[in-house]
């Protein structure tokens, strides 16, 4: 299963050193950041982080990796901001 979780903005050096903020050390985390192409440098920075996933698995991650290329706009955005059924946490 999927969870998300946002954070605000961050500066490169820090997002290279983030660490994990999960409560188990064995999920796989990726982290969905927003670039912006700095022209003077040519170089993109990360702005902000706009969604974390984690996976219970590496199969689970290498898997969602792979079809994140082929998700639509809509896709990630119902991603990043699930609807939760009343009664249910997320896992």
């Amino acid at each position: 299963m999927i969870k998300t979780q946002c954070s605000a903005n961050l500066r490169f050096e820090q997002f290279l050193k983030r660490p994990c903020l999960s409560h188990n050390l064995l999920l796989h985390i990726m982290r969905v950041y927003q670039l912006l192409s700095n022209q003077s440098t040519m170089v993109y920075e990360p702005v902000q982080e706009m969604v974390s996933f984690s996976f219970e698995n590496r199969s689970e991650f290498v898997d969602f990796l792979t079809q994140l290329p082929n998700l639509t706009g809509l896709e990630l955005l119902i991603l990043m901001n699930p609807i939760i059924p009343p009664n249910q946490d997320v896992h």
